[in-house]
């Protein structure tokens, strides 16, 4: 075999190395249970395409923003599992109320990107939060003694506030709210 050709076949190896690796660098799976957004480090941007679990074709050194797609839970208890302890508020009364919390949400794959862009990958903290305020003002609204007699309708109207909030702040739906002493 001539000098030449050898160049040549070493040449066509390495290339077809280098176009191999390129290849498998450039997909990329998300688990199950799990959306993804397309981000290039590369260039700084993301693709506003949602991905479900699978595997998929991106591009070079792209990668995941994975978040949930199933219902997620933020709870509010003295519990060691919990976001955040209870809530301590005050009533219509002015009288101090303590009360534990827990609900359900699942993220809308629609508004994935606009969540990405108001928090980036950490939208659990900014919406634990919200959900913090919304319940300390809607606990101003009742007389303590609804706290007691009646936390069902409390329960009622918080998730209802906490649903307007979440699906503008947090773009996600609350699904349901349970209240306990």
């Amino acid at each position: 075999m001539s000098s030449l050709s050898q160049c040549i076949c070493c040449g066509v190896c390495t290339i077809s190395v280098i176009v191999v690796v390129f290849l498998v660098l450039s997909f990329s799976s998300i688990p199950v249970n799990t959306y993804g957004l397309d981000y290039s480090p590369i260039t700084k941007t993301m693709n506003s395409q949602i991905y479900t679990s699978g595997f998929h074709y991106l591009g070079f050194m792209h990668k995941f923003i994975e978040y949930p797609s199933t219902m997620q839970t933020f709870e509010f208890s003295d519990a060691s599992s919990a976001n955040r302890g209870l809530i301590s508020a005050r009533s219509k009364d002015g009288l101090m109320v303590n009360f534990r919390a827990q609900f359900q949400y699942q993220l809308d794959a629609k508004d994935l990107l606009n969540l990405y862009l108001r928090y980036g990958e950490d939208y659990k903290t900014p919406c634990i939060r919200y959900s913090v305020d919304v319940m300390n003002d809607m606990a101003a609204q009742f007389a303590a003694s609804m706290f007691f007699r009646n936390l069902t309708t409390v329960g009622m109207d918080m998730e209802t506030e906490l649903s307007k909030t979440f699906s503008l702040e947090c773009f996600s739906r609350v699904q349901s709210l349970q209240l306990s002493q």
